[in-house]
């Protein structure tokens, strides 16, 4: 069945994966023979599991027979991604967890292993645990700080949490964070401007009329070309008896989108 064929393929190409890495870490290690014997029986163990369709017991048994190092890091991480794409992410959590058990590995590779678990999170749909993942890491990683404040910014859009989505959209915009997080100025800036129009909103709803005007007007200084926000201002402006004003925030529109 494709259902089967599908399993057959991932079995195979995790299979392969680790097997290859495994090579590497036994190739480059210099260690007695006595831990090398240790290494191939698990080894040979997973295949046995793999062999007899125990994928679980197949994972774990070759995760563990796989030195991590950094030839080897990319294939445990690789193992990791595949399983979270197809939709078995509490095995992926299992690898990154295995990972981070391991003693002494070195801190550059243990922050990689916890941005993959903080996607693994987010996978999961547990964004609070993601979330404390993600805010670490920006204080313990500027090298990964791009991704992290990337997908940081996913959880504050998705759980409406408008402050925290306006301090991450200005952490990104310098040059170096933009480009590294696959994202154009533009793109930040508009997404700014959207924030502030959210929480111009939460100040209408409260009646605080000179909070949502000064939130608007942030929003226009982020994005010049931001209709949501002069549309929001026209109305503000019409509801608080103010129609001179109001005309002259929606006459900026056909400039900002001639649509």
């Amino acid at each position: 069945s494709p259902d089967c064929m599908q399993q057959i393929g991932l079995f195979l190409l995790i299979f392969s994966a680790i097997a290859i890495g495994w090579w590497m870490g036994h190739y480059r290690r210099d260690e007695d023979e006595e831990e090398d014997g240790t290494q191939s029986s698990n080894y040979f163990q997973g295949l046995n599991y793999l062999l007899n369709d125990q994928p679980d017991a197949a994972i774990d048994a070759f995760v563990e027979s796989l030195e991590v190092n950094s030839d080897t890091l990319e294939t445990h991480l690789a193992v990791g991604n595949l399983l979270r794409k197809r939709g078995e992410v509490d095995r992926a959590i299992r690898v990154h967890q295995n990972l981070l058990a391991r003693p002494g590995l070195p801190e550059k590779h243990r922050n990689q292993v916890q941005l993959e678990l903080a996607r693994d999170y987010i996978g999961l749909g547990v964004l609070d645990r993601a979330e404390r993942i993600l805010v670490q890491l920006t204080e313990d990683s500027e090298e990964l700080n791009p991704e992290v404040l990337k997908h940081l910014l996913e959880i504050y859009q998705d759980e409406k949490e408008w402050d925290q989505a306006v301090d991450i959209a200005q952490r990104l915009l310098p040059r170096k964070n933009w480009l590294r997080a696959s994202a154009s100025p533009e793109q930040v800036l508009s997404a700014l401007a959207h924030f502030f129009c959210e929480l111009a909103e939460q100040s209408w709803r409260d009646k605080d009329y000179h909070q949502a005007r000064k939130h608007i007007r942030k929003a226009l200084s982020q994005h010049k070309r931001c209709v949501r926000a002069s549309l929001m201002l026209a109305q503000l402006e019409l509801e608080t008896s103010q129609p001179t004003k109001a005309l002259k925030a929606a006459k900026d529109i056909p400039e900002q989108d001639a649509r």
